[in-house]
């Protein structure tokens, strides 16, 4: 099965059956658990928004990845709730 040229743009390729891995991509996978039926593996170009993962999965493919979880937000100009207290 070829790529697509979106997911080459992207540098995400979906594993799918017949699917090699492109030389030079890495395993890895989405945040969902295993268990529920929107996991998916795919193959990635590039590991920087990527993480190692220690989930267990695969481990017959070697070290694979996750995507890196956000900083958390801290707005600018937090809303006081001690209002009340003046």
């Amino acid at each position: 099965m070829r790529p697509t040229k979106l997911e080459i743009e992207h540098g995400i390729l979906y594993v799918t059956r017949g699917r090699r891995r492109p030389a030079g991509w890495v395993l890895a996978h989405n945040s969902v658990r295993q268990s529920s039926i929107t996991f998916g593996w795919f193959w990635v170009a590039d590991t920087e928004h990527w993480e190692v993962c220690d989930c267990g999965g695969r481990p017959d493919k070697g070290a694979h990845y996750r995507i890196k979880s956000p900083p958390p937000v801290v707005p600018k100009n937090p809303i006081r709730t001690d209002w009340r207290n003046e």
